[in-house]
């Protein structure tokens, strides 16, 4: 577990009294996706489970800020009104890389952008007016730069301008695998 500071422009890792890092989920846990949005008064995170790599089953999970460092206050998505805190009960959203998920002032609707290592160097673009959908069909698009290598596709909700919108990835270096550059790219909405 890590924070960021309102004014800080880097995480900082929190640790145990023991001085080993912090985890809430267990490494039997499916691991939680780049995913979280916040939506008072909970924060909600986007699982992926029971999956394959490229097309995985999404679960939401939630918790009040103030309740996040501990594992036990986590709630899993069961169907409309109801959450459980047994994450094997928790329902799947639909199967897709949900990627990273934003409000959009523009769109009046959250937004999801994903570009993978399974998407050949596009990205994708879904919306819903809920945290917990349903999602529209995704819209493939392009992206500057991106090839079959690209992935950690995210997108930056601290730089939506209007009908612009900044997105980033990962672009593979092609002889050291984990190794590369981040790119931006301003996606502008017609």
């Amino acid at each position: 577990m890590a924070y960021f500071t309102k004014d800080s422009t880097v995480a900082t890792r929190l640790f145990n009294s023991d001085k080993t890092p912090l985890y809430v989920f267990s490494a039997q846990d499916p691991p939680i996706g780049g995913s979280a949005v916040y939506e008072r008064p909970f924060i909600y995170f986007y699982l992926p489970v029971n999956s394959s790599f490229c097309v995985p089953q999404i679960i939401v999970a939630r918790v009040l800020p103030h309740e996040m460092m501990d594992r036990k206050n986590y709630e899993f998505y069961v169907q409309e009104n109801t959450w459980s805190p047994d994450m094997s009960a928790g329902t799947s959203i639909g199967n897709f890389d949900i990627g990273s998920v934003m409000y959009s002032d523009y769109f009046k609707a959250y937004l999801s952008f994903s570009l993978g290592l399974c998407s050949g160097g596009k990205g994708t673009f879904r919306t819903s007016l809920s945290p917990l959908g349903p999602w529209s069909d995704g819209v493939e698009v392009d992206i500057l730069g991106a090839d079959k290598n690209s992935y950690a596709g995210e997108v930056h909700r601290e730089l939506e301008n209007g009908s612009s919108l900044v997105i980033s990835y990962l672009r593979q270096n092609y002889t050291v695998w984990f190794d590369g550059e981040i790119q931006l790219v301003n996606i502008i909405f017609k």
